[in-house]
């Protein structure tokens, strides 16, 4: 009676287990795959910087500490 019991619940954690893979685990490993560390040279060869506007830096004056 036990033993079909402790079976009945494997197989039940074994089943919500593969249910959670297939609903929420696929897309989560998807994200990582897609934003992985290893993806980055690819990354970098596709960006295009011509497409930025990059702005001079502006100098500010200092201004005095008020004590």
């Amino acid at each position: 009676m036990i033993k079909e019991s402790l079976l009945g619940l494997v197989a039940l954690v074994g089943i919500a287990i593969a249910g959670l893979w297939f609903t929420v685990g696929r897309g989560l490993y998807g994200v990582y795959r897609a934003t992985a560390p290893q993806t980055s040279p690819d990354d970098y060869a596709q960006q295009d910087d011509s497409r930025i506007d990059i702005r001079p830096l502006q100098v500010s004056e200092a201004q005095p500490n008020n004590l």
